[in-house]
């Protein structure tokens, strides 16, 4: 449209050449704005030009030089600058003598003040290229410690197991609200300790070499517990007990204890009593020498059977408490209007195993065989319980290949055959010391889990994130 107003009132030949020169100006004027945009990014200066080899020649090589040389440093061996992808420490050094004038001494010939400027702006221009380099490539987020949730849940990845591993661990700094800022995650000797009892106890958790536990099974009734039944702060019906305490409540389960550490199936049937409201109840489990919440659930006035797993450790039971409820007047619970929790009966089986070894002995062990250890020391004494342990007929071959197996998936990151001869030797020095080859293998997994290969994430900056 604008062209053809233009050929409607000029000659043809006089549009072309307006259209010709406003292309022209246009073209000039992006290849100025492009001269000037790098003239303004790499601006000429004098100091660039400095002869920084010159100035050594002239002022440091007399003492650092090839011939004669003081305090192990040679000026003439510094790398390139110009060159360099990394930050430097001796041209770092250089600068700072050169800056406070400790260099060159006060008793040798002193350079011109404007040659000392130059060289420090000179070496300080180069450093700061460097490093503005590293960041844009490398980033600049210092190295950032596992916090201790993030350190339960790759340990629970690692062996499929189920370990409570946080507690152990002191909790971590805070920054700006967020417990997992990489300044704030310092390591002191305490919690060293601390990482090398957690690796104890999930390597405890994971091999697994003793016989397949017996399954225990059975339903049991708070009317027949001594403990419960006879107490005044509860409420015998003829098919349930009710409580109403939601506090202390000595309602363990005391006619059953598990017989090995696992996962157990729970079901607990009840209903609200003197309630037209759900009434809301929660299940206590024991694992780790600590009590532990293993749900909370909702009954109505008609009876309920509530079903659910839980792991729950060695020796222990569970308990039954009402949520929401309570008792008006202690052990007057008979005359007690308000609402309660007629719990019928409590179910337990366990544990609940799929396959013996379980998985997490296997991630480690694979297939090699569990043995008794110690049968000379049972026919001499035959009181010495059985001592079972993973055994293999070649050692240092079956410990490498567990440990090309398992260190990748440890660091989160390809092994170099160098790491990995450096755990084989903390095996093979174990096993050369008489140990057994399980707890060779033991010793050389618990150094990588100590590790900051382990510890902390050493992510591969400037590059694309893999599978690792």
């Amino acid at each position: 449209m604008l062209r053809q107003r233009f050929a409607d009132q000029l000659p043809s030949s006089l549009v072309s050449s307006l259209l010709l020169s406003i292309l022209f100006g246009f073209a000039f004027l992006c290849g100025f704005v492009f001269l000037c945009s790098q003239a303004s990014a790499e601006p000429i200066d004098e100091e660039a030009k400095f002869d920084i080899r010159a100035f050594f020649e002239k002022h440091c090589l007399d003492c650092h030089g090839e011939d004669t040389q003081e305090a192990d440093f040679r000026a003439d061996r510094l790398p390139d600058l110009l060159q360099a992808k990394q930050t430097d420490e001796d041209w770092l050094a250089v600068w700072q003598k050169l800056k406070s004038g400790e260099m060159p001494p006060k008793d040798e010939p002193r350079p011109n003040p404007d040659e000392v400027v130059k060289a420090t702006k000179w070496i300080e221009r180069s450093l700061i290229r460097i490093d503005k380099q590293v960041q844009q490539t490398e980033g600049r987020v210092v190295l950032r410690r596992l916090n201790r949730v993030e350190y339960e849940n790759t340990i629970r990845d690692l062996f499929a197991i189920d370990t409570d591993l946080k507690d152990l661990l002191p909790e971590d700094n805070v920054a700006h609200g967020f417990d997992n800022i990489g300044e704030a995650l310092n390591l002191s000797s305490v919690l060293l300790e601390r990482y090398l009892e957690a690796a104890d106890l999930a390597l405890d958790a994971a091999i697994v070499t003793g016989s397949r536990p017996e399954m225990s099974k059975g339903r049991f009734s708070y009317l027949d517990e001594r403990r419960v039944k006879d107490h005044k702060s509860y409420k015998p019906l003829d098919d349930a007990l009710v409580f109403f305490s939601a506090g202390y409540s000595p309602s363990e389960i005391n006619k059953f204890r598990t017989k090995a550490t696992g996962i157990y199936r729970i079901r607990v049937s009840a209903y609200a009593h003197q309630s037209d409201k759900p009434v809301t109840f929660r299940v206590y489990g024991e694992y780790g020498g600590a009590k532990h919440l293993a749900g909370y659930f909702d009954v109505k006035s008609t009876p309920t059977v509530h079903q659910f797993t839980s792991r729950l450790g060695d020796r222990t039971t569970i308990r039954v408490v009402p949520y929401g409820t309570g008792l008006k007047k202690w052990n007057e619970a008979a005359n007690e209007t308000g609402p309660g929790l007629a719990v019928q009966w409590v179910g337990i089986e366990g544990p609940l195993i799929e396959q013996w070894p379980p998985v997490s002995h296997h991630l480690v062990f694979g297939d090699l065989p569990i043995e008794v250890v110690n049968a000379e020391e049972i026919k001499r004494n035959r009181r010495i319980a059985a001592k079972r342990e993973v055994v293999s007929k070649r050692p240092a071959v079956d410990a490498e290949s567990i440990l090309r197996r398992l260190l990748p998936k440890i660091f989160r990151r390809p092994v170099s055959k160098e790491t990995l001869e450096t755990y084989l030797a903390i095996v093979k020095q174990r096993l050369d010391q008489g140990g057994t080859f399980q707890d060779s293998v033991r010793v050389g997994l618990k150094a990588a889990l100590c590790s900051p290969d382990f510890l902390y994430f050493s992510e591969r900056r400037g590059e694309s994130l893999d599978d690792y």
